[in-house]
């Protein structure tokens, strides 16, 4: 029964993948994050402009 509700679901009511960037605001968000908190993970902004 659960896959042909999925299935009806999917077809139904499909969902599109998020927009990255819109994605990672969100979940900054709901963290509490800041830009610099994910400077450990990404690295900072001027090490990505760098030529």
């Amino acid at each position: 029964m659960l896959t042909l509700v999925e299935a009806y679901e999917a077809r139904r009511y499909p969902i599109d993948a998020p927009d990255l960037i819109e994605a990672i605001r969100f979940r900054m968000e709901q963290g509490g994050l800041s830009v610099k908190d994910l400077v450990p993970s990404i690295g900072n902004r001027t090490a990505c402009t760098k030529s």
